[in-house]
């Protein structure tokens, strides 16, 4: 949604189509819906007129056709001049190493400490962390984790963990998950 903003914003007229129409699911995790600023700017460039937005569109294929190319779903086809780009946002890059985790519903199985209990010693950081039903794929959320691995290393390592003390005082050490919620107080 970004790149469809940006893209307006240069003067250029944009389609997206979207298999579930995020810009109007209204829940207030941006792991799960689009942030607050992303909405707001949206709706400034939607203004515009350049901006055309499908929902429900499950694309199943894009082919060239004389003059540019044609992007089918199973029922409907758009054409355009230009390639489509595709901003499908992102898939786990864990799936490349997919065999050094437990799996449970898709998701890679962590420890407390963002541990793979399969694999010691192999910490995640980022969007693929997941921890029962919340979801730190948004970055306000996983920046908040990075002192924990951290932390979690230096005591392995028998390092002074002491300098992280400041993401702590700074609200960048979420260590207890019982104060997170979809509403992203943590």
């Amino acid at each position: 949604m970004d790149a469809a903003a940006n893209l307006v914003a240069l003067g250029k007229k944009v389609g997206v189509l979207d298999r579930t129409g995020a810009w109007a699911n209204p829940d207030t995790d941006p792991s799960i819906a689009l942030s607050p600023y992303t909405l707001q700017r949206l709706e400034f460039v939607y203004r515009t007129g350049r901006l055309d937005m499908v929902g429900n569109a499950l694309i199943e294929g894009v082919k060239t056709i004389p003059g540019g190319y044609a992007v089918y779903s199973e029922s409907q086809k758009w054409t355009t001049a230009h390639p489509p780009i595709l901003c499908t946002g992102f898939d786990t890059s864990l799936k490349q190493i997919a065999p050094l985790f437990d799996w449970s519903e898709g998701y890679a199985a962590l420890t407390e400490y963002d541990e793979s209990t399969l694999t010691p010693g192999l910490f995640v950081a980022g969007p693929s962390v997941r921890h029962g039903d919340l979801i730190f794929c948004f970055i306000y959320k996983f920046r908040q984790r990075f002192a924990v691995l951290a932390n979690a290393i230096a005591h392995r390592l028998g390092l002074d963990p002491s300098p992280l003390d400041a993401y702590r005082q700074a609200g960048l050490f979420l260590d207890d998950l019982s104060c997170c919620s979809n509403d992203c107080i943590c």
